[in-house]
């Protein structure tokens, strides 16, 4: 069923694209506010996480684990995840929601990405040379030099995606993270899961126009920034899609990126070339608090695909020799057969047909 097509005239068009040419010169004056956790069992429930390079959609182009250094929680600085929050609450009167496909990435993850996009664009017939250039206009150069770090690297950047809901879901959606109505056994696990499920199973994409990580024209940020009588009807809801979208993101103290419209920064240099000043976000690594949020992801994550992966028979067995019984509730949850599992996206993009 395609979503009620609702347009939102009053935001305001996308400001020119600046040229970016510069910014890793710009100063940084590090603030040292810490990395956190975004999405499941974090301080930012309102932000559906689905970690695309850890493998954890079904439309990446990696493997789970595949990619050496990735990982599945969603990290961002704690000024990204404020203003993440801020913007997840402007939207809710569209009943949208802000998905996190990628927050921090550690250098070996930067390193990799930048060496695939190069070797795609060989394999498209670029030389070596022009292919290590233009794969800088998606991937930032990695770089060891701490004047000079990838945005992904100090946690100031994050690439969204958002997912409109049904009214009925969307109701089912507030109670879930307003923590009423929940499982009277194990509830915040089971929460977190049917709120991720109602999300990905129930809500539709809203169209922007191209899929994440596009290495294509339309992905500029203001592509379709044209006079009415030049775009399509769908053109037209896809500009006015980005127009609120960037509005939201720009007005909770963001900037965009102007050849990724899923791409948005603050606090970095990308931020700082844009709106002037130093950049107040260096470098960063895990601390050691991140470290361990992340191991319980990953356990819990693993455990979750283990009991989805069991037939029946298998499953009845689980059950019938555990006496725990929060166990055996949260087992009984994950593993519903009646509950068709899609990703919340597909590497062929073809979304159905939500204007704001």
């Amino acid at each position: 069923m395609l979503a009620r097509l609702i347009i939102d005239w009053s935001a305001p068009p996308l400001p020119k694209s600046k040229v970016m040419e510069g910014w890793k010169n710009i100063p940084i004056k590090e603030c040292n506010e810490g990395l956190v956790p975004l999405g499941m069992f974090s301080e930012y429930p309102s932000i559906i996480t689905n970690s695309v390079y850890y493998g954890q959609t079904d439309w990446s182009p990696y493997r789970r684990g595949q990619l050496e250094g990735a990982l599945l929680t969603v990290f961002v600085r704690y000024g990204v995840a404020e203003r993440l929050a801020k913007a997840a609450a402007m939207l809710a009167q569209y009943r949208i929601v802000i998905v996190a496909v990628d927050g921090y990435r550690p250098l070996e993850v930067q390193q990799a990405l930048y060496q695939w996009y190069v070797d795609k664009l060989v394999k498209q017939g670029m030389s070596s040379k022009q292919a290590a250039i233009d794969a800088q206009q998606y991937v930032s150069l990695p770089s060891t030099d701490l004047t000079r770090p990838a945005p992904h690297n100090t946690g100031g950047a994050v690439d969204l995606i958002f997912v409109r809901l049904p009214k009925s879901s969307w109701k089912r959606y507030c109670e879930l993270l307003s923590n009423t109505q929940l499982p009277q056994v194990a509830p915040s696990h089971a929460a977190w899961l049917e709120r991720d499920r109602v999300v990905r199973t129930e809500g539709v994409l809203v169209d922007v126009g191209t899929a994440f990580d596009e290495a294509s024209e339309a992905a500029e940020t203001n592509f379709f920034e044209r006079p009415l009588w030049k775009l399509s009807w769908r053109e037209l809801c896809i500009r006015q899609n980005r127009r609120l979208i960037q509005y939201v993101m720009r007005s909770v103290g963001f900037v965009g990126y102007r050849h990724e419209h899923w791409h948005f920064d603050h606090g970095d240099q990308f931020a700082a070339q844009q709106i002037g000043g130093a950049a107040k976000y260096g470098v960063i690594r895990l601390s050691p608090t991140n470290e361990r949020h992340e191991q319980m992801m990953r356990q819990f994550d693993d455990g979750l695909n283990q009991i989805q992966q069991l037939t029946r028979a298998e499953f009845d067995r689980l059950v019938s020799g555990c006496r725990d019984r929060q166990y055996t509730t949260l087992a009984y949850f994950v593993w519903r057969p009646e509950v068709e599992r899609v990703p919340i996206t597909a590497t062929n993009y073809k979304p159905k047909a939500c204007v704001l």
